[in-house]
């Protein structure tokens, strides 16, 4: 017995097993430089949009729920800050119209959502008429009209355009007289005709001489073109000839008016001194 137990302990131990190193063994995973990129085709965002639209999820009794996937990108307008503004009411009114377009609210839930974007002023105004969330949109409009357009605001809007001239630039010009024709034309529509010919030689008398006389020409040939195709007409002649509040800075016209003032004679006299401003002259 310890004859046995002497002769196991003379036997050498076996030598561990060393298990590799991850670290020192070569790297045999394939190179992922050496596999192509996949070309994939640019997504189509209509035809994700129209998925969209046919997608139905099915629940365990085969009825179809609704898809709460939604791609929406439309951003609600700024709440009204209850400024008492008549050009601010109508953009307002203007951009929360085109935001229900693009949701496409009903117009049963448009007063209710108009009244979720009023701040805390613009709400206390409509809490104070009691009237019911679920009233018709045009009752809305109407009653926020009255209450943050100004009194009068129409016939200032009428006074700026009657008294609209070139100041800096065509472009700048003709975006004022368009803005005031279509507050005027929207909100009083009875008088279109007889606004319609009356900013006609509003606008042209606002005019450089030489713009005038080229749309003066261009109405002989196009008697039947209204007020806004003239203001097509001027934006097209203005890409040529640039005019300013001294008509054209650019072209044949801005030549032409560079010459007369060349030949204009010029007095060498000593200058005399300004008459006395009379302030009962007219």
């Amino acid at each position: 017995m310890v004859a046995k137990v002497h002769e196991s302990t003379d036997q050498t131990p076996d030598p561990p097993v060393q298990t590799p190193d991850p670290s020192s063994s070569p790297d045999t995973s394939p190179s992922t430089s050496s596999i192509p990129s996949p070309c994939l085709p640019p997504i189509d965002t209509y035809f994700i949009t129209d998925f969209l639209s046919e997608l139905t999820i099915m629940n365990n009794d085969n009825q179809s729920l609704p898809t709460i996937i939604e791609l929406d990108t439309t951003s609600k307008p700024a709440k009204y800050d209850g400024t008492r503004d008549g050009f601010k009411c109508l953009a307002w009114l203007k951009e929360v119209q085109r935001y229900f377009t693009m949701k496409n609210v009903p117009d049963r839930k448009r007063t209710i959502h108009a009244v979720n974007l009023l701040n805390q002023t613009s709400l206390l105004w409509w809490e104070s008429l009691n009237i019911d969330d679920t009233c018709e949109y045009l009752t809305f409009t109407t009653l926020f009209k009255k209450a943050y357009m100004p009194d009068g605001f129409l016939e200032h809007v009428r006074g700026l355009l009657l008294n609209a001239k070139l100041t800096t630039n065509l472009a700048e010009y003709l975006t004022r007289i368009r803005l005031y024709m279509n507050i005027l034309l929207a909100e009083d529509p009875t008088g279109r005709v007889f606004l319609e010919s009356t900013v006609r030689v509003v606008f042209l008398q606002g005019c450089p001489d030489d713009l005038r006389q080229l749309l003066q020409t261009d109405q002989v040939s196009n008697p039947n073109n209204t007020f806004f195709d003239m203001c097509s007409k001027a934006e097209g002649f203005d890409t040529i000839y640039a005019f300013g509040p001294r008509g054209a800075t650019k072209g044949m016209f801005a030549k032409a008016m560079n010459n007369i003032r060349s030949q204009t004679p010029t007095s060498n006299s000593a200058p005399t001194s300004a008459p006395a401003f009379d302030p009962m002259a007219m």
